[in-house]
């Protein structure tokens, strides 16, 4: 029966070489394929849109852009919320917040050296600003944690792993600012999602 299929975006077609070969593969066999079946596809950009025309000659008339929104859960938390956060993780009262999987494209080694710059030139007022790099690992990550270690950022960097859904208005909310430094994204919702909590996006 006729099918929809939504693409996020060709992330592994205009970068390849941020993803090993073989996840890089699949993703193009496996997407590729399922807009080849499909009636039609939902894109969730203009960018995405445009991308599956220009890499795999879609044609416009089979695609519809959309856009990804955020869910109401996502608003300024109470500051007790807040509170219990800080101590259920052992988090700092000040920290900026990158939340995304761990892996080249998300340009974590441009963001840490910016900050070991901000840090070493801080004045005594922002001197306790720490670091978040919230999410799971994805593939070439070590290199993030080498990075750290070559910065001596190591008492500064905050690696909590994965975050439950539930809980990110609350990590978004704690925090000073986020910080979102990406090579590229088919919409990147994070920054929506940060927005909506109310705090600052870099």
């Amino acid at each position: 029966c006729p099918g929809v299929v939504t693409v996020h975006d060709l992330s592994f077609v205009r970068t390849p070489e941020k993803l090993p070969p073989l996840k890089r593969a699949y993703h193009t066999a496996l997407c590729r394929a399922s807009v080849a079946r499909a009636a039609h596809v939902i894109a969730v950009s203009h960018q995405t849109a445009s991308d599956l025309q220009q890499y795999w000659a879609t044609p416009a008339g089979r695609i519809t852009v959309v856009h990804n929104g955020v869910s109401p859960r996502f608003t300024p938390q109470p500051p007790e919320r807040i509170a219990a956060l800080r101590r259920q993780n052992d988090l700092p009262e000040r920290y900026l917040l990158y939340l995304g999987t761990l892996e080249p494209r998300k340009n974590l080694d441009l963001l840490l050296r910016a900050y070991a710059r901000w840090a070493q030139a801080d004045s005594a007022a922002d001197s306790d600003v720490a670091l978040v790099l919230a999410g799971a690992k994805g593939w070439y990550y070590d290199e993030i944690f080498r990075t750290v270690t070559a910065l001596g950022l190591a008492g500064r960097v905050i690696f909590p792993g994965f975050v439950p859904a539930a809980d990110l208005p609350a990590w978004y909310a704690g925090a000073e600012a986020f910080v979102y430094p990406s090579l590229f994204e088919g919409f990147g919702l994070p920054v929506l999602e940060a927005m909506a909590c109310g705090v600052p996006v870099i």
